[in-house]
């Protein structure tokens, strides 16, 4: 059985850079784990590998879209291709694609091109980096606002600040906001939509304000 786990310390990894090794630093907010078969794989968010590869130089010489055809939201097929060249002037290419089958959300659904493409980014990025085989891009899941999510302790959720709206000048943590606020709490619970659009961490409160209100 696979689950995701949140992480709680910085990542250190070994990437190649102009054919050379390079040790880097991920924050705990730039992944997770994805624990499988007693193994714990680091899973990197989208838009910190993109800054990983931008900060080192590392780049996608052209992405291009090999096959697309959209009939119906449970019909539908895109393929892209990402090519890349090493140290030594080799060209490489990976592919990216989306399909019914391999995207759980419906957030991800309605972008079916942008998750093919961003695969293929992705896996080209890793592979450019040398860490095919020991990372995992978080497109390759979709959305963990699926049916994995990452863990959360209840004491964790308790602890997020709120500081969106009206909280801007007064943050509070999400337990003062149930607490306090159960409108407020019930509005992020029940009203609020996470979209391709939604902030990490309004992402997070409204996951948080799910695991508060399943304790009760």
């Amino acid at each position: 059985m696979s689950e995701f786990t949140e992480a709680t310390k910085s990542l250190e990894l070994s990437i190649v850079v102009g054919g050379e090794k390079k040790q880097v630093k991920l924050g705990k907010e730039d992944y997770y784990y994805l624990s499988r078969d007693k193994e714990k794989i680091p899973v990197i968010k989208h838009d910190a590998l993109i800054r990983l590869a931008d900060a080192n130089g590392i780049k996608v010489d052209k992405t291009f879209l090999e096959f697309g055809v959209f009939h119906s939201p449970n019909n539908f097929c895109f393929i892209h291709r990402a090519v890349g060249t090493l140290a030594d002037g080799t060209v490489i290419d990976e592919v990216g694609e989306a399909n019914p089958s391999n995207l759980d959300s419906g957030i991800s659904k309605m972008y079916p091109g942008i998750m093919s493409n961003k695969r293929a980014q992705d896996r080209l990025l890793i592979r450019l980096m040398g860490l095919q085989g020991k990372v995992y891009s978080d497109v390759e899941f979709g959305s963990i606002e699926s049916g994995e999510e990452i863990k959360m302790t209840i004491d964790k959720a308790k602890s997020l600040i709120v500081d969106y709206g009206s909280y801007k000048k007064s943050p509070v943590t999400l337990g003062e906001l149930k607490e306090k606020a159960p409108q407020d709490f019930e509005w992020l619970l029940n009203t609020y939509t996470v979209t391709t659009k939604s902030s990490e961490k309004m992402k997070r409160l409204h996951y948080g304000a799910k695991i508060l209100a399943a304790a009760e």
